[in-house]
């Protein structure tokens, strides 16, 4: 039974969110809430006793709380080492460009982005996916939850950023392909 946000991996988080997304209500969305939390069957919750349910339910009310402290910069699953690489000034344009559509749908894409903010060094589409697998199944919400406000603030300030500097760097490129452009036909001989 899963009781803390240090034991709710984001695979069930996003099975809760998919709840409230589905705007279930009242006794269906507790049904689904204990379905979430213990992992058990549709046969195994229909078949507990009212007093039981209540019970796990009640297990639920952590997800009440929101007190994570500070984001870490490192975590351990099975024996592996990430560390997060918060500093958007290094990341690749692919990592940039993932990062950017996987916050579009952050909920659903909790592991992808958690995949590309541990990655330094070469970045490859297969190695994100594989790492995404195991931050979904395996990767708790007592860790994601801190690093994805901490991060969706940095990345927002730095979209801001990046594309102040974007407009400047193409208004030069464009500039110096104006001043080349006459030249060449001139120089063409016409």
């Amino acid at each position: 039974m899963i009781d803390s946000w240090s034991k709710l991996p984001i695979k069930t988080f996003i099975d809760i969110n998919n709840i409230n997304l589905n705007r279930l209500d009242g006794f269906d969305a507790d049904y689904h809430m204990v379905k979430a939390l213990t992992g058990l069957s549709d046969e195994e919750v229909d078949a507990m006793p009212i007093p039981e349910f209540k019970k796990a339910l009640a297990k639920s009310a952590f997800m009440l709380t929101t007190n994570f402290g500070k984001p870490k910069a490192k975590f351990t699953i099975d024996g592996v080492e990430y560390k997060i690489n918060w500093r958007i000034e290094l990341k690749t344009a692919g990592q940039y460009i993932d990062l950017t559509h996987y916050c579009k749908k952050p909920f659903e894409n909790m592991h992808y982005i958690m995949s590309v903010l541990t990655f330094f060094g070469k970045y490859t589409p297969d190695e994100v996916e594989e790492r995404a697998k195991i931050f979904y199944e395996k990767l708790t919400m007592d860790i994601v939850y801190p690093i994805s406000l901490f991060f969706s603030k940095v990345l927002n300030d730095s979209m801001i950023d990046i594309q102040a500097y974007l407009i400047k760097d193409m208004n030069k490129k464009i500039k110096d392909l104006q001043t080349m452009i006459p030249s060449q036909i001139i120089g063409g001989g016409l």
